[in-house]
């Protein structure tokens, strides 16, 4: 992962440079030894927390838009095989089109929507799961518009590393069209393709336990960018593992994206044009495999 002078400049200005990570993640490792060298929980126990911030309903191009995205995204979630996991929204609106139970959680959010709030979301259900969470598993920051393969738990809780894990394959999907694109590491088929964490935020899982009294809250806090989630965990002695298959959808196009939203989109869009999934079995197997005729229902059909 390389290091551009755009990226140099930004953690200037942020005061955020390798070498203070590094000393960051030194001190961390020396003060939580004991606590990482006790025996490990019992795998059977773990379960995988998804963090989902939503953006207000005063900031949305379209809040109906809006909830059929975060619906979709539930969706995928209740399809996994494996039922260990849990996730929280946090927004300042509550969803109506959402059924809410004890496997989805709202988590209100009294903050302002002035600015961009991810950020704050992000910490205050980090802060909710570190006080509520006594076991151990992983999070995973999910965007409320992306689709998730459903056996994504399953592997990750059955392999169950204590690292964590980066998803590098996946595809992007158009919602306007249901064109599909591939993102993952460039091949002979497609040797122009990028891999699926430097595009989508929805992309990687960083293990906790709590149960030994590490700080976890300090390791949580520090992931950082999705392109220098493995970097930023190797600091701290976590060695993040790829997803060995084609683990996630990155949904573009359906009116409030973050890049749309910025007049960003030309550059994620290119990649519909120069890695399209064209061959039409492998089109409806990953629309059988992701649930889209669930999701989208008669629009899959087309």
């Amino acid at each position: 992962m390389g290091y551009s002078l755009a990226e140099l400049r930004k953690d200037l200005s942020n005061r955020d440079l390798r070498v203070q990570r590094w000393w960051q993640g030194l001190r961390w490792r020396h003060a939580n030894a004991v606590a990482l060298s006790a025996p490990p929980p019992d795998p059977a126990l773990g379960k995988v927390v998804f963090a989902i911030p939503l953006i207000s309903r005063r900031k949305a191009a379209d809040w109906d838009q809006v909830q059929a995205n975060l619906v979709a995204t539930l969706t995928s979630l209740r399809r996994q095989g494996d039922g260990r996991w849990q996730a929280i929204v946090c927004c300042q609106d509550r969803p109506d089109a959402v059924a809410f139970d004890d496997r989805v959680r709202f988590l209100p959010y009294a903050g302002s929507d002035a600015r961009y709030d991810n950020h704050q979301k992000y910490a205050q259900m980090r802060a909710t799961l570190l006080r509520e969470e006594t076991g151990a598993g992983y999070y995973f920051q999910l965007d409320a518009d992306d689709l998730l393969h459903p056996g994504l738990v399953g592997y990750m809780l059955s392999d169950n590393n204590r690292q964590g894990y980066l998803i590098d394959r996946g595809y992007m999907l158009d919602h306007a069209s249901l064109d599909l694109a591939v993102l993952q590491p460039a091949d002979s088929e497609f040797p122009e393709a990028t891999e699926f964490y430097r595009s989508c935020g929805s992309s990687s899982a960083l293990w906790f336990d709590l149960s030994q009294g590490a700080d976890f809250a300090t390791v949580l806090a520090r992931r950082g960018n999705h392109r220098k989630v493995a970097r930023n965990m190797g600091y701290f002695g976590f060695r993040m593992a790829m997803v060995p298959f084609h683990a996630a959808i990155y949904v573009m196009n359906h009116g409030d994206n973050l890049r749309q939203k910025r007049g960003k989109m030309a550059g994620k869009m290119m990649h519909f044009d120069v890695n399209p999934v064209t061959d039409p079995a492998r089109r409806a197997e990953i629309a059988e495999t992701f649930g889209f005729a669930e999701i989208f229902g008669a629009r899959a059909s087309d």
